[in-house]
Formats: structure tokens, sequence, C-alpha cells
């Protein structure tokens, strides 16, 4: 998973819009947009401060699962996208109650 994609969990995750989340990093909204579309590549200070935000390991963005160096990484990025997902889910149940 690329740490766009994570970031937008992340995000999503804590109920956040994009506008919200890019407000109180001190970034462009559509920075934001293009970071957790994969148009662009975050820089190091980028998730440095999303680390920092979200209380995650900055290794958990920056490192590739796929190498063989980093397979504890993986594993962890693994339970974080497991953790996360429930989470969506979990925001999409509450919401299809409020809305029927």
């Amino acid at each position: 998973m690329r740490a766009g994609k994570i970031v937008r969990l992340l995000r999503i995750s804590q109920d956040q819009s994009q506008t919200d989340l890019a407000l109180e990093l001190g970034i462009a909204r559509t920075y934001l947009s293009q970071v957790e579309s994969g148009k662009i590549r975050p820089g190091l200070g980028f998730l440095t401060t999303v680390s920092k935000k979200f209380r995650i390991p900055l290794p958990l963005l920056v490192l590739d699962p796929n190498t063989g160096d980093h397979k504890i990484f993986a594993e962890l990025r693994t339970i974080l996208e497991a953790i996360l997902a429930e989470r969506i889910q979990q925001a999409n149940r509450r919401e299809s109650r409020i809305n029927s």
C-alpha cells in the first residue's frame, strides 16, 4: 500500500474531510488530494507530520513493504490496513443507520 492510500485511510478513520486535514497540517487541500490519489509522492516532511498527527511509526509510511529487509514493516502495515478497514466499515455502518 502506498503512503497516499494510508494517509487517506487514516483521514477517513478520523472522520475528517480533506479540507479539515489539510488545514490542520498547514497544506493545500489539492496537495493532499494528489498525495491520496497517488498522483504525487509526498515528501519526508509531510510524512513526518502525518505520522505525528496520527501517532503511527514513520516507517509505516516510508518503507516499501515488498522488500525482504522490511518484512516486519510489511506485517505492521498489514495490521494497520486491517484496523483501518474495520474503522471504515464501522463508520459506513453508522452513516447507513443515520441515513435510514
